[in-house]
């Protein structure tokens, strides 16, 4: 990881740069915020630790420089400070400061508090590319939208301009679309047809009759069916038509509705083949618009998945798990019953990426979402939390009840046939009851704190924060 490093005492500096460069960090050093300002402005910094009273630039305004600068990286800032007080912690946490250590600095806790930083950043950057993905997503859903909404323009302007009167129904005869032919033809104006039953049209009950049954049959058979009858318009004059009743029929080969295009032949039926034409372009914009409709669920199906599933497990991703986690702070509000969140992390999961491969690795993590997926409680939530971590909220769940959960989970992985070799977990409990009043943000990171006694007695173990 890149390390930025800003302090004016020259012994501390020397000392804090070979702790961090045993461990594998790139440091760079700058003796005042001035010069780390430059520094940060031309080069990509993962970690920024700095003290905060120094000359030229103190530790507050740096912070408060980068987080203007809002480059598409995440930067995590440590402040190291001899200052105690709630008030200067509150100051430095306003001014973008995402962790504070009090002078003298331990290193052991240094390096702690560093892999904490390591795995915040790594969940910044991952949300970060999830964004990308959904306004990739968000793009491709709007410009379908607009295809879509020319498509329905397109064909109302056909349906409209067709030379011959036409309307459209749904399979109980109610009128739905109502073109401008059929108001010279029939005298009626669309407002006043709309939503009504073809039988304001004819209104004889032996024609009525036959026009349902005729429906009737092109329901069942999916074919067209051609009929000539004797009606009124509006006006009373008596005309003859020769009526096409087409189905529409959608993507599941199930009816719509129902097509009519009325040809007056009271004058001539020179417009037989025309009217045909014309209903077989109507037609197949028709079933063009049902392929668009059908695009835009998928696609609306596929950003609701991106946005809530992990790619790789096939769980709750994290984003999904932090809403779900206010519901059930929510819920708690109204009802105190108690929420407990089990946080768990595969133990030398580095390790073993290392000695057997990232993709022997990646099918450890999706047996691992099945395995949590099958071992959850109906009312259970599991989700991956980021990297080898996993997490479960369990509803109405109290301390007890939630250690003997996270214990059977953590036994069943241990007792799970896996490849290459076992595969164990560390887990962190923690419990939001009458005794431990939290926010979410807090329940989580007792949960952290108690995954991370986990690992640092042994490993393959279950520890409640309250127990601590």
């Amino acid at each position: 990881m890149r390390i930025l490093l800003v302090e004016d005492d020259t012994v501390i500096i020397m000392i804090l740069k070979k702790a961090l460069i045993e461990k594998g960090h790139q440091v760079l050093c700058a003796e005042d915020g001035q010069i780390a300002w430059d520094l940060f402005t031309k080069e990509h910094f993962d970690l920024v630790i700095t003290d905060w009273n120094m000359p030229e630039m103190n530790g507050l305004e740096l912070c408060n420089n980068i987080r203007k600068a809002e480059k598409e990286h995440y930067t995590y800032i440590i402040l190291i400070t001899g200052k105690e007080g709630l008030y200067n912690k509150i100051e430095a946490f306003e001014s973008g400061v995402d962790d504070i250590m009090t002078k003298p600095i331990e290193l052991q806790e240094l390096h702690a508090r560093i892999v904490v930083a390591e795995r915040i950043i790594t969940i910044h950057n991952k949300l970060h590319r999830y964004q990308k993905n959904i306004s990739t997503t968000n793009e491709s859903l709007s410009k379908a939208n607009q295809f879509m909404e020319l498509t329905n323009k397109r064909f109302s302007e056909l349906f409209d301009g067709i030379p011959i009167a036409c309307l459209t129904t749904d399979i109980d005869g109610n009128i739905f679309e109502w073109n401008t032919a059929c108001e010279n033809l029939f005298k009626y104006k669309g407002h006043e047809v709309l939503g009504k039953k073809i039988d304001l049209l004819f209104q004889n009950e032996r024609v009525q009759k036959i026009i349902y049954n005729s429906m009737k049959r092109t329901i069942l058979s999916k074919l067209p069916e051609t009929i000539e009858i004797k009606t009124h318009t509006k006006a009373k004059s008596c005309i003859i038509i020769e009526l096409h009743i087409l189905p529409i029929i959608g993507l599941n080969n199930d009816i719509n509705g129902i097509i009519f295009s009325c040809l007056d032949v009271t004058k001539n039926k020179e417009l037989e083949e025309k009217v045909k034409r014309e209903m077989i372009r109507t037609l197949d914009y028709s079933v063009e618009l049902e392929l668009k409709k059908a695009n835009l669920q998928k696609l609306n199906e596929k950003l609701e998945s991106l946005a809530t599933t992990d790619g790789l497990t096939g769980i709750a991703n994290h984003r999904s798990f932090q809403q779900h986690l206010e519901k059930q702070f929510d819920i708690y509000t109204s009802t105190h019953k108690p929420v407990s969140v089990v946080l768990m992390d595969i133990d030398f999961f580095k390790q073993y990426n290392d000695t057997f491969g990232h993709p022997a690795g990646d099918v450890v993590l999706i047996n691992m979402g099945k395995l949590l997926k099958s071992s959850a409680r109906e009312s259970d939530f599991p989700a991956r939390y980021g990297g080898e971590e996993f997490v479960f909220i369990l509803e109405n769940t109290s301390k007890e009840e939630s250690i003997q959960v996270a214990e059977n989970i953590r036994k069943t992985i241990e007792n799970e046939s896996w490849p290459n070799r076992e595969i164990t977990v560390s887990v962190g409990v923690s419990t939001l009851n009458n005794m431990n009043n939290v926010k979410a943000s807090e329940l989580i990171d007792q949960a952290d704190k108690a995954l991370y006694k986990s690992k640092k007695e042994g490993r393959n173990r279950t520890q409640h924060f309250s127990d601590m």
